[in-house]
């Protein structure tokens, strides 16, 4: 099996009930979107947020690369993805369908004030950048 692939081991029967195993193999590490994961990948990095200031609640998105996507229906059940962590507060399960932007909303909780702002996901920690969070 080659590093990086992705495998997964699927159970089919018979109509005679004989159970087979069967293996599915995702060549080079690649997610249906198209952001690597694994030994292979890079971890995310942060080129920019727009805006860069913004009260409570403001929409910030995310540019760089390396972002991955997250697994699930669009629930509460979502699970991987991103983790944005804004200065103490962490904002899990964020998704980035191009694999080099994502989304997150400023906590309604957080006071004013500079944090410092990066990405993490199973591939690694970005580099930090600043948010401002202004006065409403």
């Amino acid at each position: 099996m080659r590093a990086g692939a992705i495998v997964a081991l699927l159970l089919a029967w018979n109509a005679a009930g004989t159970s087979y195993a069967l293996d599915l193999l995702v060549p080079g590490g690649l997610t249906p979107a198209g952001q690597q994961r694994g030994a292979a990948a890079t971890p995310p990095s942060i080129s920019s947020l727009d805006p860069a200031a913004g009260p409570a609640g403001t929409m910030v998105t995310v540019s760089g690369k390396g972002f991955l996507p997250t697994s699930g229906n669009g629930s509460a059940a979502d699970f991987g993805g991103n983790t944005v962590h804004l200065g103490s507060q962490v904002i899990r399960n964020q998704n980035s369908e191009d694999g080099l932007t994502l989304r997150f909303q400023v906590p309604a909780d957080i006071a004013a004030g500079t944090y410092n702002v990066s990405i993490s996901n199973e591939n690694g920690a970005s580099n930090t950048v600043t948010f401002t969070v202004t006065r409403s």
